[in-house]
């Protein structure tokens, strides 16, 4: 996968806004129904927006063949709206130390709602949409074959969705094993999640920059 795909993809997968939810659904009555519900409806949800943008970008003219200008200019844009928004965000951790109420909220969820909060939360997140807007136009303008285009997207997506089956995966395998060490790491990212998605989104948008120059 291209640095500049893996860049968009880790925008989503440290996201605490990705990894929180798919942790507090193992804190349900029905953990494991609940955590691949949720996986399974946050890895299609993010297939079909970045298809869909592959598709926006097909139908504009002058893609195909080298990147673009424009496509340079819009990666340079994202990136620094990228390295603004880290900033806020790093500027304000300290007001609270716990997750928002709508996240810590998902810990009483059925299986039924788990799949339908997942495309809920991607459609509503700005910083996940330019994410996959970015890898669709990116994916279209570089594509060399009608099947090309799909593999990087398949590729994006898994590598996304990555910080979401994992921890299913893991608690599925090693459940007794999880469960203590899923706690702690709920509680870390509860406390400290302002501060990790500030990081994630300065030093992805720096690696945008370096990649737009």
């Amino acid at each position: 996968m291209r640095v500049e795909l893996a860049s968009l993809a880790l925008v989503i997968a440290l996201s605490p806004a990705s990894v929180v939810p798919a942790i507090l659904m193992l804190h349900t009555p029905r953990p494991l129904a609940s955590g691949w519900a949720f996986a399974a409806g946050w890895t299609l949800s993010l297939a079909l927006f970045t298809g869909l943008f592959v598709r926006i970008a097909g139908e504009l003219p002058g893609l195909g063949g080298p990147p673009q200008q424009w496509i340079r200019t819009a990666t340079a844009g994202l990136a620094a709206l990228l390295i603004a928004a880290g900033i806020v965000t790093w500027m304000r951790r300290g007001r609270s130390e716990r997750a928002p109420v709508w996240l810590r909220a998902l810990d009483s969820v059925t299986p039924h709602r788990a799949a339908t909060a997942a495309p809920v939360l991607v459609s509503l997140n700005p910083k996940v949409l330019a994410a996959c807007a970015a890898a669709g136009f990116s994916v279209s303008s570089t594509a060399q074959t009608n099947l090309a285009p799909w593999a990087d997207v398949t590729v994006f997506v898994l590598f996304a969705s990555a910080t979401v089956i994992l921890p299913v995966l893991s608690y599925a395998i090693w459940r007794e094993r999880m469960n203590e060490p899923l706690q702690r790491l709920k509680s870390a990212l509860e406390r400290h999640h302002a501060a990790i998605l500030a990081v994630v989104l300065i030093a992805v948008g720096l690696m945008l920059l370096l990649q737009a120059a």
